[in-house]
């Protein structure tokens, strides 16, 4: 359901994928004795407020990407997953650009694609509310 009805371009869907993985990764399991993956192997617990919305509007800190000091900060863009080579997120610009960075503003329930419905942002947060719950046990 959630995918389907954002509008949002199949190429996309593998950075929803991989968002999705590595928050399976985080998730307490039976199998491991209601511990996470990321417990065993780094022997410490997950950051939590590390995870946010997909396809939520962001403002990623551009500076390092900044070629002229008149250049703007930052710019209005759409959070696509995390970096798995990098401490920080993906953010896609209205250009096509794909920045990553650890610095970024995000604006939870605004989203840049004009079809996403009242519904989806509905089962987001019934998923928020499922992931802290098992979290909590």
């Amino acid at each position: 359901m959630g995918l389907a009805t954002t509008s949002l371009s199949m190429t996309f869907w593998g950075e929803a994928f991989t968002t999705t993985a590595s928050i399976i990764n985080v998730l307490r399991s039976f199998t491991l004795n209601y511990d996470n993956p990321y417990h065993m192997l780094f022997n410490k617990q997950p950051n939590y407020n590390f995870f946010k919305f997909f396809c939520c509007a962001c403002y990623p800190l551009l500076r390092p990407y900044n070629t002229h000091k008149l250049d703007f900060l930052s710019s209005l863009s759409m959070f696509i997953g995390y970096s798995l080579g990098h401490k920080g997120y993906l953010c896609l610009s209205p250009t096509g650009k794909t920045y990553i960075s650890r610095h970024v503003f995000f604006m939870k329930l605004f989203f840049l694609f004009p079809h996403i419905s009242l519904l989806y942002i509905l089962w987001l947060k019934l998923i928020c509310f499922l992931i802290l719950h098992q979290l909590l046990l």
